[in-house]
């Protein structure tokens, strides 16, 4: 019997309809991962069937890959292994929708330093641009969106990313490799339609990055020290030029990450080019450790942007795509920021209400930004002061990487090759990852040593270790959670920073039947809630938070509320934390509170606009009075 193409029967809507009741077939997954972008569409596949984080997936499969301090022995370089709560997979997860057969998890040998930052990027980007990436593509795929096979469009995704989002990434490189992984996943029939979309994408997207908005122009994330570097380099060639003087050709300058750990992935496996002797006049060109782009000096003594503290400066700018994709920003911006820059609809059209169209675009540019690491130094080891000389002692050997001090006496910012586990002082619980928004609700409790304080919603632990920094290592701290795998993140960094002895971990129920007894001096309560304020952070969550869920979080979030009200002492201080910028979770709990519970009083409250100048958010200090 004939067997009917289900490629034509989803042509027509009764077969849409029931292709999409019907669900992907029940077969196995890709083939085991050689190469960065074979993880890379592991990765991303696995996440879209269980809805697991990509953060645990890159946990996962990609952990030991990274870059050591010079004189530490790297991890190893094992990908696609598996962690103990990862071994059985999820049972809401789909099937994998590849035909290929399934085999065991291996050591990829010729993955390199800079293929973990590479993977991060491509797989975080593609997860929180993906409304953007649909977007574009609609307006270049001729083929409804139905009629095309999930996987297949997400080849399209991974493509187009490297194409407009990872400047680095010649797009030469980009189409080759990603029609590459079609043969790889054997679909070689999707090979040379993804090879004609890449190539007509290709031919419009220009190289040039305006600083305002329009229908046609996507934002991406650029250093303006690199641009600068290049158009001054652009301008001497033309000079030379118009004067008929030979010179030795330069490879062009790519704006953002030419200096990035995938662009030296990328130019480490790329030929170099040949260039022309260099002139006796012109100074000896420096030895790196990496191939990079060069850029053409006037004078000997200017000095290049990619060794100075500007080069990590990253801003948003617009590029063309050649054709209007987007609604026009001069008569709706909201609309072009939701297609844009991938943010919710619903959530756009309620930050319109409140906030005003600068703040709007300022929080959609932030989401977008890579942001350096914000380190948290452990007072009771060693000083900020002390903790970056020794950091940067030891990162002498990049002149990339960015070490500084940030806007809290106890912060430092970081970007570099290097992993954090790797980062000295790391292993001796000198310091902790944690944004600076999130250092400030420890800060507002202001718990004192001696003190007994309760952070009922403590995992992974962030906040509960900085608590006890602040009591410098005196008193007692209870750390509940509901989960209890969870909680063990607790231990591990009470451990690691010094303070197993006096954080106490404790599983609590979800009805909150069982709590901790008190009296309680002091209590933080960091909330579930939506993540608005860090979307940037948390890329599943554009696509996953809806309005319901937010209705729902604030049940639970009163309930914490009110559960910390019965525990907290008279005179006792309670800190609501939330890491939200919706005003339901925010001010409505709190002033719904207060309404009832006359004994409490309002001491503070701190908001935290995203980008202004850190993640955003909502700290309120309450008292007890009696």
């Amino acid at each position: 019997m004939k067997k009917r193409d289900p490629l034509r029967f989803r042509k027509s809507e009764v077969g849409q309809k029931r292709f999409h009741q019907r669900g992907p077939s029940v077969v196995e997954g890709l083939p085991r991962p050689t190469t960065d972008r074979q993880l890379a569409l592991v990765i991303l596949d696995e996440h879209k069937r269980t809805q697991t984080f990509v953060g645990q997936l890159l946990d996962e499969k990609i952990e030991g890959l990274g870059r050591s301090f010079p004189g530490r022995k790297p991890l190893g370089s094992k990908v696609g292994g598996q962690s103990e709560s990862s071994t059985v997979e999820s049972s809401t997860a789909e099937p994998s929708p590849w035909k290929t057969p399934s085999r065991p998890a291996t050591t990829v040998k010729n993955l390199s330093k800079y293929d973990r930052p590479f993977i991060s990027e491509l797989v975080n980007g593609v997860v929180r641009r993906q409304a953007t990436l649909d977007a574009l593509l609609g307006a270049f795929v001729t083929r409804p969106r139905y009629s095309i096979e999930d996987q297949l469009w997400t080849l399209l995704q991974l493509g187009l990313y490297q194409l407009v989002f990872m400047h680095g990434v010649p797009p030469h490189a980009a189409v080759h490799e990603t029609v590459e992984l079609g043969r790889w996943a054997q679909q070689p029939r999707w090979c040379g339609f993804m090879n004609g979309v890449f190539r007509s994408i290709a031919r419009e997207i220009a190289d040039s990055f305006e600083e305002t908005p329009s229908s046609s122009r996507v934002p991406v994330s650029v250093r303006p020290a690199l641009l600068k570097a290049r158009a001054a380099a652009k301008e001497q060639a033309d000079t030379r030029d118009s004067n008929s003087e030979p010179a030795a050709p330069s490879v062009p300058i790519t704006p953002v990450v030419a200096d990035s750990p995938w662009a030296m992935a990328t130019a480490a496996k790329s030929p170099a080019p040949v260039s022309a002797p260099v002139p006796v006049s012109a100074p000896a060109p420096v030895e790196e450790p990496t191939p990079e782009p060069v850029i053409v000096e006037a004078e000997a003594s200017e000095i290049d942007p990619r060794k100075t503290p500007e080069f990590r400066v990253t801003e948003i700018r617009y590029r063309s795509i050649g054709k209007d994709v987007f609604p026009p920003p001069e008569t709706d911006l909201a609309g072009y920021i939701t297609a844009a820059f991938g943010l919710p609809e619903w959530l756009i059209t309620r930050w319109s209400v409140r906030f005003s169209a600068d703040q709007m675009l300022q929080m959609a540019k932030w989401f977008d930004l890579r942001q350096p690491l914000t380190l948290r130094v452990n007072p009771l080891k060693i000083t900020r002061d002390e903790l970056l000389a020794e950091m940067r002692d030891a990162a002498t050997g990049d002149p990339t990487t960015l070490l500084e001090a940030g806007d809290r006496p106890e912060s430092i910012r970081y970007e570099g090759p290097f992993r954090i586990v790797d980062l000295p002082g790391f292993a001796d619980g000198r310091f902790t990852v944690q944004d600076e928004t999130a250092m400030s609700a420890a800060a507002l409790l202001d718990p004192q040593p001696g003190e007994r304080v309760l952070d009922l919603c403590a995992a992974p632990g962030t906040k509960t270790t900085h608590l006890a920094e602040l009591m410098k290592g005196e008193g007692s701290i209870v750390a509940t959670d509901v989960d209890l795998g969870r909680l063990r993140k607790i231990e591990e960094n009470a451990d690691r920073l010094g303070f197993s002895s006096m954080i106490q971990p404790l599983v609590i129920r979800e009805d909150l039947s069982e709590l901790p007894e008190g009296p309680f001096d002091a209590i933080l309560i960091d909330v579930p809630c939506s993540n608005t304020g860090v979307l940037g952070k948390r890329p599943e969550v554009r696509s996953r938070i809806t309005p319901e869920d937010i209705d729902e979080l604030v049940v639970t979030q009163k309930k914490l509320l009110d559960a910390a009200a019965s525990l907290v002492a008279p005179g006792g201080r309670i800190v609501y934390s939330t890491c939200s910028v919706e005003p339901e979770e925010n001010s409505g709990v709190v002033t719904q509170f207060l309404q009832k519970s006359s004994d409490f009083e309002l001491v503070e409250t701190q908001e935290f606009i995203p980008g202004s100048p850190s993640d955003g958010g909502y700290q309120v200090l309450l008292r007890r009075l009696s």
